[in-house]
């Protein structure tokens, strides 16, 4: 799955205030180019905070400051932000948006609500052979022959750490079947958490889904699993043909997978890797940085072992010491609330605006002693 969820935050008098959302709203599911899976929103939507009779009473006559977080998402994802102010009086913003009351309550009766697990819905956990993997299968009654939703899942996981959910694949008939791969992410988590060795959890884990029924309304439901199953391959799908009906059945499956690429031998993958060397050390950039590498290496030849050894460990530490000081930077703000990433500064027109400066700067020396 891509990117990061949208972040609102709420500052009054310069505090923090802390309010926990309602349900989202029900999201669409979308394959972005190279066969990932995002779930996201298009046009206007609306989140909803409930506030309770303290909160109410302590921003009574403040500020109120929110500040909105978001990924807009394409052919590549451009984060944006917004701050809006406006004063808390009477339990109400005197800065409001251009909302109407009527499309704040449309949005708010659409809100998906948690109801009582389906009595036609299957849901297992399966482990596959050879693999730290699981899959979650799941069977579906049809009885009413409709088709499948053409841009939500049936099932649409909550994120629940060790777990990362894939796409689902489903096939309409008398009964819908569907798998969903889960890789375990456990060995990232701190502490980490290894795959069970039996087909037990260390503690139960409640999942939690968005469930897309046949009639196209979604509520909220739960399953709590202290296990799984073992089964020798994937879950395989299969369909029960219906009796025929006057009415046609609409088929919808996922975009089909791509065929694995046959493995490569060790001495093609060597091949690549020296070509892709060849490519780097021969572009123009990278020039004077062997040169000066180079002219570094010739001052060493009159220096003696210890020498050369102890200006290697400073060398290298140096370099470990830098890459160390941005992580920690990247870590920093990530944990402020900041959604940051790989190459996400150079979306940045102030950043790019200052390197262009420094590298004008850096370019003078081109011209000394002329």
């Amino acid at each position: 799955m891509l990117g990061s969820p949208s972040h609102l935050s709420f500052l009054s008098s310069g505090k923090k205030v802390k309010l926990d959302s309602l349900e989202w709203p029900v999201p669409q599911r979308f394959y972005e180019k190279g066969d990932l899976l995002a779930y996201g929103y298009i046009n206007q939507y609306s989140f909803f905070f409930p506030l309770s009779s303290k909160t109410l009473k302590d921003l009574e006559g403040k500020e109120l400051e929110i500040t909105s977080k978001w990924l807009v998402c394409k052919e590549i994802c451009i984060p944006g932000k917004k701050t809006f102010k406006g004063n808390f009086t009477n339990g109400q913003l005197d800065n409001r948006t251009n909302i109407s009351q009527e499309e704040l309550e449309t949005a708010f009766n659409s809100l998906p609500k948690k109801s009582a697990f389906p009595l036609g819905l299957n849901l297992e956990l399966h482990k596959k052979e050879g693999a730290e993997e699981l899959f979650l299968s799941y069977k579906l009654k049809n009885k009413n022959l409709a088709g499948l939703p053409e841009k939500r899942n049936i099932l649409t996981p909550f994120p629940q750490a060790p777990f990362d959910f894939h796409k689902e694949k489903a096939i309409n008939g008398r009964t819908i079947s569907a798998n969903m791969r889960i890789q375990w992410d456990g060995e990232y988590l701190e502490p980490a958490q290894p795959f069970p060795k039996k087909n037990t959890f260390k503690k139960p884990y409640l999942l939690k889904f968005l469930y897309t029924d046949l009639s196209g309304s979604v509520s909220v439901i739960e399953k709590s699993f202290k296990g799984f199953l073992s089964k020798a391959n994937t879950p395989k799908i299969s369909v029960t043909k219906p009796s025929p009906v006057s009415t046609p059945i609409k088929k919808v499956v996922a975009p089909p997978i791509k065929e694995p690429v046959p493995e490569k031998s060790f001495l093609a993958y060597f091949f690549f890797a020296f070509l892709g060397g060849l490519i780097l050390n021969f572009m123009p950039c990278v020039f004077p940085v062997i040169s000066l590498k180079l002219f570094s290496l010739l001052k060493q030849k009159s220096m003696d072992r210890e020498s050369i050894l102890k200006h290697n460990a400073i060398y290298s530490l140096g370099i470990l010491f830098s890459f160390l000081i941005l992580s920690l930077i990247v870590f920093l703000l990530k944990t402020s609330g900041e959604q940051i990433g790989w190459g996400f500064h150079l979306q940045s027109a102030t950043f790019v605006a200052i390197m262009i400066i420094v590298l004008f700067v850096l370019s003078l020396n081109l011209f000394w002693p002329f």
